[in-house]
């Protein structure tokens, strides 16, 4: 089991774990962060503020889809799962994924993506109205379905979806093509497809007695690493950091989803 000791400093937490951030890092890493600034974004499911001038803090406040907020979301083992598996995907597509800083209480440091003109308009027709509308007028429906299929037909985006397809971060529910193709999710940044939304580290598995578990498959995962080093798209070093990440995800992934069956069953007694 993992501890959950913290320690709050500047008003953000950090889990005290060797894999997060250790004692002495703590003071220089608040340090380089900065003052939580105002909230830029809220979702159904997570809500972002501006730390500093680089970086974000993305939290769970919200339900997922329509049901009540996931107890794992407020477990440390969840954020600590969510940062490994982000900082795999940095470490497997740096120019697709936003580097992430830290896991803290409740959510997660990472990389501020300034927005674009395009990444703008889409906020607009997002906050005004549903995103399978895609805007009641003409104009904004065309030029939504647009940015849609760039995205879609965009090479180092199928690459991505590949990769989420093999190691089982999408599924029926989450995080498929057509919801990360959404010009909300996903911009352009220096001609690369970067990836704004944050995948969720575990997911319904439909098991009897175990309605959630890890999202990503160890064994394929570990397997994408090594395919990427085989074939010098990550070097040596890179390859450890992305397997010693995957250990420390699949351990926190466990942890998270376990709090979830605990919590339904202590209900259903």
């Amino acid at each position: 089991m993992i501890e959950d000791e913290w320690i709050n400093t500047a008003g953000i937490s950090v889990p005290n774990r060797s894999h997060l951030a250790t004692n002495k890092q703590v003071s220089k890493l608040v340090e380089r962060w900065g003052k939580i600034g105002p909230e830029i974004g809220r979702g159904r499911e997570k809500s972002a503020k501006t730390v500093g001038g680089d970086l974000v803090l993305v939290k769970y406040h919200g339900e997922h889809r329509g049901e009540r907020p996931l107890a794992s979301a407020a477990t440390a083992e969840y954020w600590a799962a969510m940062c490994s598996m982000h900082k795999i995907l940095h470490i497997l597509m740096p120019e697709n994924f936003p580097y992430i800083e830290a896991a803290v209480e409740g959510g997660i440091l990472v990389e501020r993506i300034p927005d674009s003109p395009d990444l703008i308009e889409a906020r607009r027709i997002n906050a005004e109205y549903t995103l399978h509308d895609f805007g009641q007028t003409r104009e904004d429906r065309q030029w939504y379905e647009a940015q849609i299929t760039q995205m879609k037909n965009n090479p180092e985006f199928q690459i991505a979806i590949q990769l989420f397809d093999l190691v089982g971060i999408t599924d029926a529910q989450d995080h498929s093509s057509d919801e990360l193709a959404l010009p909300v999710n996903s911009t352009m940044r220096n001609g690369h497809p970067v990836f704004l939304e944050m995948m969720q580290p575990i997911a319904e598995s439909g098991l009897a007695g175990m309605p959630y578990k890890p999202r990503m498959d160890f064994d394929k995962l570990t397997s994408a690493i090594k395919a990427a080093l085989e074939h010098e798209i990550i070097t040596v070093q890179q390859a450890e950091e992305a397997l010693e990440e995957a250990k420390i995800y699949l351990v926190a992934a466990r942890e998270a989803a376990f709090s979830v069956v605990n919590e339904q069953l202590s209900q259903a007694i």
